[in-house]
């Protein structure tokens, strides 16, 4: 358990990684004629990419020694700052890295070392990367999305955690409910309270949960977003005019669905 929480730490550092620049690649890509497959994993020297540069120190730009990057440990033995600059390290990274390897030992301890803890511990990893990339920069790109969705149908597919008739259903209902409240909402107020990007996500959730599950999902995500913003607006950190990802909210009620399904069933039996 203690390596497999490790090697949750080390995919939580190449997810801080990618949180960062894929967003930044992306935007460099709609500006290029190019391919996006090669510009991931570019080596030039003018471009940044996945794999160039090396880690480094976002002020000075000192590239990070190998005993400086071990997720977590790291951070805390430098007491968070930049051995040769001493400016504070980005609290984002090692709480991507935390926040992965809490989650991969959740898995472990639902699953265990079993064939179906492999794609649930793929899908807690994006939903992770999905959500910090709607955070920090307001989208979630159709290549994590899209993605994510076609892995639920397949991952159905083989282990059949739910059935396929109803992640197919749950596909299609997950995006239309979404897209539903955006044009009903649009069409009354003439603004946007939604992104395309939340529809795919959804959909992914139901290709993942199932039909059945798209109720507890909305209302779990709509709840604890509805907490978070009257929250930050009683601190006074935002106003009711300020946008609020809903990306991350929509993650949040799938693993606890995940998590806690059978709970939320037994809870509706028992009140049947």
């Amino acid at each position: 358990m203690a390596l497999f929480f490790l090697f949750s730490l080390c995919v939580g550092s190449f997810i801080g990684l990618f949180v960062y620049r894929f967003p930044r690649i992306l935007e460099k890509h709609e500006e290029s004629d190019g391919h996006l497959l090669p510009m991931l994993f570019s080596r030039q020297a003018d471009n940044a990419s996945l794999a160039y540069p090396r880690s480094h120190c976002d002020y000075c730009g000192t590239p990070i020694p190998i005993l400086e990057n071990i997720p977590l440990l790291s951070f805390i033995l430098l007491k968070g700052k930049c051995s040769n600059c001493k400016e504070s390290i980005p609290r984002l990274y090692p709480l991507i890295e935390l926040v992965t390897g809490l989650s991969g030992l959740g898995i472990l301890m639902k699953f265990g070392f079993s064939y179906e803890a492999a794609p649930f511990f793929l899908l807690l990893c994006i939903l992770i990367t999905l959500t910090f990339i709607d955070l920090n920069n307001k989208i979630l790109p159709d290549q994590l999305t899209l993605s994510l969705l076609w892995l639920g149908l397949f991952t159905n597919l083989v282990f059949n955690f739910t059935p396929l008739v109803d992640a197919v259903l749950g596909s299609i209902l997950g995006y239309l409910a979404l897209w539903g409240v955006f044009w009903a909402y649009k069409f009354f107020t003439d603004k946007e309270a939604l992104g395309f990007g939340d529809f795919k996500l959804l959909a992914a959730m139901g290709a993942w949960f199932g039909v059945y599950a798209l109720s507890w999902i909305i209302f779990i995500a709509a709840l604890s977003g509805l907490i978070f913003a009257m929250s930050q607006i009683s601190l006074r950190r935002r106003s009711f005019k300020d946008p609020i990802a809903f990306g991350p909210f929509i993650s949040l009620a799938a693993v606890i669905y995940l998590f806690f399904q059978k709970e939320i069933m037994q809870s509706i039996s028992f009140h049947i």
